[in-house]
């Protein structure tokens, strides 16, 4: 999937993007972007694209890939971490319902 993206950057680029690179896609398909700031020269700017006609409030961002954003994570998340991080966050909902069900049963 990340090939498919980089591929379709390649062809598509235009004269203004020539400093963008994208590394990397999310499970629910937004790409994140990486670019040279213009007021910013010490550091490249982070930002993510939507897929089609989304309402930002609509949109999920993961937890790996806000890390990625803000610079507190160096490296994009790939794909794998990605799917480990969605079986974690399920656990522990999971694991959340249990305890609400202990403490309900206390009461």
């Amino acid at each position: 999937m990340e090939e498919e993206v980089l591929d379709w950057y390649a062809r598509n680029q235009s004269s203004k993007l020539e400093a963008d690179y994208v590394p990397g896609q999310d499970l629910t398909g937004n790409t994140y972007w990486e670019f040279k700031d213009a007021l910013n020269h010490g550091r490249l700017r982070r930002i993510v694209r939507f897929p089609g006609r989304s309402y930002h409030s609509d949109v999920q961002v993961s937890p790996l890939w806000h890390q990625w954003l803000r610079y507190t994570r160096h490296e994009p998340p790939s794909l794998q971490e990605q799917s480990a991080d969605l079986i974690r966050q399920s656990e522990l909902k999971h694991n959340a319902m249990l305890a609400d069900a202990r403490w309900a049963a206390k009461a």
